[in-house]
């Protein structure tokens, strides 16, 4: 497998060849041929510029606009072949996110494999448990899905509100340490909060249970254990919580070690490496595409993210 270095080195030599311009579609498509061919499976990839550039975020996070780039990327496959989608995402809308689950699974039923090369968080997560089989590399990780209501945690404020009930039931007088808290809490957040943490773990469940585990009998005990984990906030601490693989699998998914298939992973990590590099390289902000060529690509002029000093 060529390294990082490598690749990079490639890319700026097509570059020269090109009198400077960056032919992103030439780059990519030898790149991800090689992952279906190996596969023998249609390949879909979403990705985003989020590690290293600072766009707004619907620039970056799953939307509703992003069902243009999977129709796209969908168009004139042959569908029974089934799907290997890579995704690289920190996560989004949970709505826009059950319509294209819904919109993939009306395309290729369950037959979806959902590769991680780094990181497919929240509604990423999401999205990934819509597959029958997750496959993740010791780098990998997948993240909660608590959801975030101006940027709190859902599930942060439910727990909350219960600890304040439960203190000011034993001790009335801790009202008045939790006042000034309760005040700051705008109209209809509690319900907003709860409709939102039940709507990611409904989303989240029936893509599971109709997906991964549809031909398991009794998976309620393991289901409820995967959704509690992935929506707590108290389990995970913290709403980019990296969730590896050997948890995914402690939890209970159908997760497959990138590493069991060298030539695959080869293929997977070359494809991975290659397209950072062009996104780096180039006003991309978000690209999803096949391995027929057909590709939707959003660009935007922004500043990249710093280096962090040391």
């Amino acid at each position: 497998m060529p390294d990082w270095n490598t690749i990079l080195n490639d890319i700026t030599e097509q570059i020269n060849k090109a009198d400077g311009k960056l032919e992103v579609a030439k780059a990519l498509l030898p790149r991800i041929k090689d992952v279906a061919k190996i596969a023998k499976r249609n390949a879909i990839f979403y990705y985003s510029a989020f590690l290293t550039k600072s766009p707004p975020s619907q620039l970056v996070t799953i939307q509703d606009a992003d069902m243009t780039g999977f129709m796209t990327a969908c168009h004139g496959l042959d569908y029974s072949k089934g799907l290997d989608l890579i995704l690289h995402t920190p996560g989004g809308v949970v709505s826009a996110t059950e319509s294209i689950i819904y919109y993939l699974r009306r395309m290729f039923g369950t037959n979806i494999r959902v590769i991680v090369p780094h990181l497919a968080m929240s509604a990423g997560t999401m999205l990934a448990f819509s597959a029958k089989e997750i496959v993740m590399g010791k780098q990998s990780s997948l993240g909660p899905f608590d959801p975030m209501i101006s940027g709190i945690p859902a599930d942060g404020v439910l727990r909350e509100i219960e600890k304040i009930h439960k203190e000011v039931s034993v001790d009335p007088n801790r009202s008045f340490v939790w006042r000034p808290i309760l005040e700051k809490y705008r109209p209809t957040l509690i319900g907003n909060c709860e409709n939102a943490c039940k709507m990611a773990q409904d989303v989240s469940r029936k893509a599971l249970k109709t997906g991964m585990f549809i031909e398991e009998q009794n998976v309620s005990q393991k289901l409820r254990k995967i959704i509690t984990y992935f929506s707590s906030h108290i389990k995970t601490k913290i709403h980019d919580r990296h969730i590896p693989i050997d948890k995914c699998q402690d939890l209970g998914l159908n997760v497959t070690p990138l590493e069991d298939n060298q030539e695959f992973q080869d293929a997977i990590l070359s494809f991975h490496h290659t397209i950072l590099i062009l996104i780096d390289r180039s006003p991309i902000v978000k690209v999803i595409g096949n391995q027929a060529g057909k590709m939707y690509i959003n660009n935007a002029s922004l500043q990249q993210i710093p280096p962090p000093k040391v």
